[in-house]
């Protein structure tokens, strides 16, 4: 059973946290160092965490799946929008004429592991070109 309140909310804070990057670019196109949207964007990525994981067990417990269905299910749903957001920042960064990210960082974004931290210290950095990417290890 569908609960069209939980997307509608869910596609609203998606909405929010592209509307904070866009103001976020803005921001920084600009070498202004004022960007006043508080935590808009962080608040709408938790808000939308929280109910992706409500549909999520919504969705397990009206048609459970098998650990490794879901699992599988979940790469699916997220690896290949990973590979294509990579491979568009990397290539932004080639056309920019940027430092290329070392191998171990492009395969540490590659393996969703760009927002582990270790000792509250990321274990790989997210590429500079497509920092929204940190939220994917959560969401997998």
């Amino acid at each position: 059973m569908k609960k069209p309140y939980l997307e509608l909310i869910r596609g609203a804070a998606a909405v929010i946290v592209l509307i904070y990057h866009f103001l976020e670019l803005h921001t920084l196109s600009n070498h202004s160092d004022h960007f006043y949207f508080a935590n808009w964007g962080t608040d709408a990525v938790i808000i939308f965490f929280i109910l992706s994981g409500i549909v999520i067990n919504i969705s397990q417990t009206n048609n459970p799946k098998q650990k490794q269905d879901f699992i599988a299910n979940r790469l699916t749903r997220l690896y290949p929008q990973l590979v294509v957001g990579l491979l568009l920042g990397l290539l932004v960064l080639y056309l920019k004429q940027s430092a290329i990210p070392s191998a171990g960082v492009i395969a540490g974004n590659f393996l969703m592991i760009s927002a582990v931290k270790s000792y509250m210290i990321n274990i790989v950095p997210c590429l500079a070109s497509n920092s929204p990417i940190w939220s994917l290890s959560y969401e997998i």
